[in-house]
């Protein structure tokens, strides 16, 4: 995005198509345990690896938002300014952490829960205070009305990714 690489879109749109299928397939198996298991702790678990595989597909889904919006500014011709692509970076370098972050589940489950609750404050903070200076750029004219539209539905995004990660460390503490 950052890069206006419209290239990418191919290999994103073939990842989230994989994430949707397998989702899909193991929801169903899921929903069959369900079923025929009568423990409850085992019930138990399996619900969050349901909750697990849902945030992971929504994941899914805001980086093809992401993706979808490089079209829509390619197609528009609309650029961002320094300090706004900035902010995005940094947004992206968050979601970046978030994810290697669920992804290595690194520490003890409390040491590991506390870290993602910290990146997801991190990304309510940083969404704030860019959303504040956008509208400041705004009001000064300094950014078209689609620039201004994509800005605030790209930090909408990335913001939602932290809560999907959060949503993840809450469901692997729960298990144990």
């Amino acid at each position: 995005m950052l890069r206006g690489d419209s290239g990418a879109l191919k290999a994103l749109d073939q990842t989230e198509s994989t994430i949707d299928a397998m989702n899909k397939e193991i929801s169903q198996y899921i929903s069959h345990i369900l079923v025929h298991n009568n423990s409850d702790q085992i019930v138990s678990a399996i619900k969050e690896y349901f909750q697990i595989t849902g945030n992971a597909e929504r994941i899914g889904d805001h980086a093809a938002n992401i993706g979808g919006y490089v079209e829509t500014m390619e197609r528009l011709s609309v650029k961002f300014s320094d300090t706004a692509r900035e902010e995005l970076r940094q947004m992206q370098e968050l979601t970046r952490q978030a994810l290697q972050l669920v992804q290595n589940r690194e520490g003890g489950p409390e040491q590991w829960l506390r870290a993602m609750e910290a990146l997801e404050d991190r990304f309510d903070e940083m969404t704030e205070d860019y959303r504040r200076k956008h509208l400041e750029r705004m009001h000064r004219g300094q950014c078209s009305e689609e620039a201004c539209i994509l800005y605030s539905e790209l930090l909408t995004d990335f913001e939602r990714i932290g809560d999907h990660a959060l949503n993840i460390a809450q469901s692997f503490a729960k298990i144990g």
